[in-house]
Order: C-alpha cells, then sequence, then structure tokens
C-alpha cells in the first residue's frame, strides 16, 4: 500500500511499481528503499536487470524471500558502502560454504557440483540470499528449477563492482 494525499492505494505489482517509479526518477535522491510482497517467480528471473539498471547507484542491496514472496532492501551512502558485499574480503571456502548451505536436500542428487565461485559471484550471493551455484549456474533455493547462467551474473556484477568497490586496501 501507498499512502498518498488522497488516501492509500492498494499497489497489487510490488516490483512493477517500482521500476515505473524508478524509471521516471521518482525516488532518485532516497538513501533507502524497502519493496515487500514481490512475487519470487517474477523476481528470481528480474533481479539481475533490476540490480544492474534500476538498483545500480545503491551499493548495498538485500534480497530475501520468505513464503514464495521478497523482500528487496536497498540502501545508499556512506554506511551503506561500508557494508556492501563489494567491501567485504572475499574468502573462496566461506562463499563455497554458503552457497551449499542453501542448496535444498534433493539439489545435490540433480544438479552438478559448483565450479570454483569468484568474487563477482560472490556478491551475487551475498546480495541475493536464496541463490545457490550449481556448474557454472545459479539456482534459488525455493525453486531450483529456475536459474540464471554464471556469464550473467559475472557481467552484471563485474560492472557493479566497477562501481562500488572500495579502493584497494579499504576492504574489511
Amino acid at each position: 500500500a501507498i499512502a498518498t494525499s488522497s488516501g492509500t492505494c492498494m499497489v497489487l505489482d510490488p516490483l512493477e511499481e517500482l521500476c515505473r517509479r524508478l524509471r521516471r526518477g521518482w525516488l532518485c535522491t532516497a538513501v533507502q528503499l524497502e519493496v515487500s510482497n514481490i512475487e519470487d517467480h517474477r523476481f528470481d528471473y528480474h533481479f539481475l536487470d533490476l540490480r544492474s539498471n534500476l538498483l545500480q547507484e545503491y551499493p548495498q542491496v538485500r534480497a530475501v524471500a520468505a513464503g514464495g514472496r521478497y523482500t528487496v532492501t536497498a540502501r545508499r551512502g556512506p554506511a551503506a558502502a561500508a557494508a556492501s558485499a563489494f567491501a567485504w574480503r572475499y574468502d573462496p571456502a566461506a562463499v563455497s560454504a554458503m552457497s551449499r548451505e542453501r542448496m535444498p536436500p534433493e539439489a545435490p542428487l540433480l544438479l552438478q557440483p559448483a565450479e570454483q565461485i569468484c568474487e563477482e559471484e560472490a556478491a551475487f550471493l551475498e546480495e541475493n540470499r536464496q541463490a545457490f551455484k550449481s556448474g557454472d549456474a545459479f539456482h534459488f533455493a525455493h525453486a531450483p528449477w529456475r536459474s540464471c547462467t554464471g556469464e550473467r551474473v559475472r557481467s552484471c556484477y563485474r560492472a557493479l563492482a566497477a562501481k562500488h568497490r572500495p579502493p584497494t586496501g579499504a576492504n574489511k
């Protein structure tokens, strides 16, 4: 629901409403955005586009799913930049373990073991808390049949890292 001068109006598609407002520049000075009740089947397929286009100015983005719905939070400013996925020290073993922990119990029987996870992919896994890696693709814990390619993730996050990564030596 959105509060307006004439009362409150119901938003039937929060993802589309967010995209419409961001494209029109309505929220260009917002320091924090939080949108919930996003249908998982739409968001799984649109996260990378949303992240690389409309949310590219936000160094910190988190997407969490529960009960078939996502909540996405985006923050910017000095505190957000320091807490972003681009500011933390990359630990390949820890990221691989995090990815494995997200896999549904039956996934190892049906999907390939994950290939090595690079820094850009690690940032994606940090921001999208439902994703896990299998082979060179990323799947979603609540719907492992949905996926996106590793190349698409790397391409998106390579550009985001160039924009948001702190100067060398500033990592935690």
